[in-house]
């Protein structure tokens, strides 16, 4: 059958890293798969899979829709495909920094205070609104709880509400986060592995 192929900012980001032309397919595909995971679309294929035009269309909470909303996203952060390449670039390395950004996008985008939106707060829908394991802003707080070790951007009640996790609030969120401030990302970018 036919074969479509998108290009989007994510997957151009996914081709920079894996080195460009110079690099090979094995590496293309492990760091298309590593670029939707740090943007919270694990398991999406950012190449065959069409967003939703968040701009005209409401999204569902499904592949297109998720994918659509995180590009509306990306166009809030105000930076240039070579700044989110670097961002997420370590020598060599995959480095998941920007995703505490793309929480304030999403956020921007929602209500209307993104850079390049104009006040309008698009046609989010059920992609945009759904929170929990499996949803955009669900994975991107889950990355966001698992990159945390008590240096960098401390987690909020609303990080752990929209990630599906019940049971923290305000008397025991200091003690919540001191506890995840010692544990290890591959320990804790799941749910299941952080709150069970």
């Amino acid at each position: 059958g036919d074969l479509t192929l998108i290009a989007s900012p994510l997957s151009e980001i996914a081709y920079q890293l894996a080195g460009g032309a110079g690099g090979n397919l094995t590496q293309a595909i492990e760091y298309q798969n590593k670029v939707a995971t740090a943007f919270g679309l694990d398991g999406i294929d950012i190449t065959t899979t069409i967003p939703t035009d968040i701009n005209n269309e409401t999204t569902e909470n499904n592949d297109s829709g998720q994918f659509g909303l995180v590009l509306a996203g990306v166009s809030q952060t105000g930076d240039t495909i070579a700044q989110l390449v670097s961002d997420m670039d370590t020598n060599g390395d995959m480095d998941a920094s920007g995703t505490a950004d793309m929480l304030t996008a999403l956020d921007n985008f929602k209500t209307g205070r993104g850079i390049s939106n104009a006040g309008n707060a698009g046609t989010a829908g059920t992609a945009g609104s759904a929170t929990g394991e499996g949803s955009v802003t669900g994975n991107l707080s889950i990355i966001k709880i698992s990159l945390y070790d008590g240096t960098n951007s401390t987690l909020i009640l609303e990080d752990y509400t929209n990630a599906g996790i019940n049971g923290v609030n305000a008397g025991n969120l200091a003690q919540v986060n001191a506890r995840l401030a010692t544990t290890t990302t591959d320990d804790s970018d799941t749910y299941l592995e952080t709150f069970a």
